[in-house]
This record gives structure tokens, C-alpha cells and sequence, in this order.
């Protein structure tokens, strides 16, 4: 049996329904109830896009919408096109969340793929002159980008954005 207690003495931010711990267990269950005196809660919204893209907006002038072909979990993924640059993709305002909950140790993953070819893709926290980034070289199969790092927003507006290094292929995320 998995005791979660053992694996949460801090806060998470999540997309995915199964959490990576910070004890590198491969999957843990996602918690829905108080471990001892911590949290663990998904502090991006719709963060399996099976709402429509509520809550995403572009990122650098890219299309966002959401796709049912080739989802790697439920019913549908975001797919980012029209990118100009590699710098174009996707972005969320998190900040309403955030600053109720603070700075602290926080997880953050989710599963992407390009269209074609490969490149690093780059998940990442914005706060004023902070920022936290993870990233990982995909190709055209699903691959699960993930990071734990202590965060210190130094103002309200904290955003999470995703794009790539260098490609400008269509780029899809899913939880």
C-alpha cells in the first residue's frame, strides 16, 4: 500500500492525474484529501483541456485549439499551431491561485509531442524577474516533462507558458 504521507511535504502544481514524487517513486495516485498537514491540489485550470481551451490563451500569436486525434489521456489535448517561432505556444495566468497559496516547493509535468521532427520543449514559471524553467527533447511521440523546484513569486501576476527551443512544428500537450 502507498502512503502518500511519505510523499508530500510540499506543495505540487500538476496537469496529470498520476504525480511523480519527490522520492522518484515512478507514479504515485493523485491525493484528493488532506495528508497530514499538506496539500496536494491542481493549481492549473482545465488542466486536460476537456473543456475546450478555458483558461489557455496564445503565446506569441500561435492558434490554440483542442484535438481528439492521437490524445495521450481522455478525450482530447491541446494542439498549438500557426507558430511563427519557436517561442510561440501557450500560456496560463495562475496568479489568483498562486498567491493564496504562496511560495514554496511546487511539481509541475505534463505529457507533449510535436507534429513532426523533434526539439526541446520548455515548460515554464513567470513571476516579475523569476523564472523556472524544465525542459526535455520530444519528438513525435508522447514524452512526459516534469520538474520539482522551490518557487518565490516576487509579485501577483505568475504565469506558466509552454513552447519550444527551436522548431515552429504544430506542438501537442496533454495531461
Amino acid at each position: 500500500m502507498l502512503r502518500l504521507s511519505y510523499f508530500l511535504p510540499f506543495v505540487w502544481m500538476y496537469f496529470s492525474v498520476q504525480i511523480l514524487s519527490a522520492q522518484n517513486v515512478p507514479y504515485a495516485q493523485k491525493p484528493s484529501v488532506k495528508t497530514g498537514n499538506y496539500y496536494s491540489w491542481n493549481l492549473v485550470f482545465n488542466p486536460d483541456f476537456e473543456m475546450n481551451i478555458n483558461e489557455w490563451s496564445s503565446l506569441n500569436n500561435s492558434t490554440v485549439s483542442v484535438t481528439n486525434t492521437l490524445p495521450f489521456s481522455e478525450m482530447y489535448s491541446l494542439k498549438i499551431t500557426d507558430r511563427n517561432s519557436p517561442f510561440a505556444g501557450v500560456k496560463q495566468d495562475i496568479s489568483s491561485v498562486i498567491t493564496k497559496k504562496g511560495n514554496g516547493v511546487y511539481w509541475l509535468g505534463a505529457a507533449f509531442r510535436l507534429e513532426t521532427g523533434s526539439d526541446m520543449v520548455i515548460l515554464e514559471f513567470i513571476s516579475g524577474n523569476n523564472t523556472v524553467s524544465f525542459s526535455r527533447f520530444i519528438d513525435t511521440a508522447w514524452n512526459y516533462v516534469y520538474g520539482l523546484d522551490t518557487i518565490n513569486f516576487n509579485n501577483s501576476d505568475v504565469s506558466l507558458r509552454i513552447y519550444t527551443k527551436n522548431s515552429t512544428t504544430n506542438l501537442y500537450v496533454d495531461e
